[in-house]
């Protein structure tokens, strides 16, 4: 065998040998890759509004049409005066409940989709409109006690809420919070609407009363919405993603 010839074998055993290598050292990035490559959520607004039309119809379902919306009671400290008329002591609000919620509804523009190597997640922003509260209430002042009715209206609070799914595990992950609750903004009526039961609105209204304030905030966490998200996202899924496109 001539030393020409003999070179020619070396030569194909070493490259024959370098792609076997190659090909081994390709199947495991590829399988990687399928899972941190480039995709797209698909129609990530219309899953949004998916989601959002089923957690509001299991919220109607479960707590609007069951009187289930709890509002803690609480008592408001007053000491009010108008026109040389003053008014000291505490109204009590308690056994209260949602008696209407005008609208629930996202703005376009706050849909979101955003995708990294690692999983994929949607958000949004519920809008809550015209939340009326209705109250039983004492008015424990120096020299009166009475009782009356007294309605609150809410113009508008807002939910925030992402979905994430993770790529490999393809576990789901809901999240949802109280982002704002503008308490100044409120309408209040009341029953009957004699001079005490108007300094003690007056009390309560004044600068969007603190107290009265983390009191409703405290209630609308206990109203279940994240559940309702929850119960939506376990029957819809996760959006659907497109790999390599």
């Amino acid at each position: 065998m001539t030393l020409k010839y003999l070179n020619k074998i070396i030569f194909f055993i070493v490259i024959f040998n370098f792609n076997l290598i190659l090909s081994k050292d390709e199947q495991p990035r590829w399988q990687e890759f399928k899972y941190t490559g480039s995709f797209r959520i698909i129609d990530y607004e219309g899953y949004i509004l998916k989601i959002i039309r089923r957690t509001i119809e299991i919220f109607e379902e479960k707590h609007v049409s069951g009187g289930n919306l709890p509002i803690l009671d609480q008592s408001i400290p007053i000491n009010e005066t108008m026109n040389g008329f003053n008014v000291e002591g505490n109204v009590l609000l308690y056994d209260g409940f949602v008696n209407k919620i005008k609208s629930v509804y996202d703005l376009k523009t706050n849909r979101n989709a955003i995708s990294n190597s690692k999983e994929a997640y949607v958000k949004d922003t519920l809008y809550i409109e015209g939340v009326s509260v209705v109250y039983d209430s004492l008015l424990k002042f120096k020299d009166y006690d009475g009782n009356a009715t007294m309605v609150f209206t809410f113009n508008k609070m807002t939910l925030n809420f992402k979905i994430t799914q993770n790529l490999k595990t393809k576990a789901i992950q809901t999240e949802m919070e109280l982002s704002s609750l503008n308490c100044k903004d409120f309408q209040t009526m009341a029953y009957p609407f004699d001079k005490y039961v108007q300094m003690g609105v007056r009390g309560i209204e004044k600068s969007g009363n603190a107290k009265f304030c983390d009191n409703f905030k405290k209630s609308i966490r206990t109203w279940k919405f994240y559940d309702c998200l929850q119960q939506a996202v376990n029957e819809i899924g996760f959006a659907e993603l497109c790999f390599y496109c």
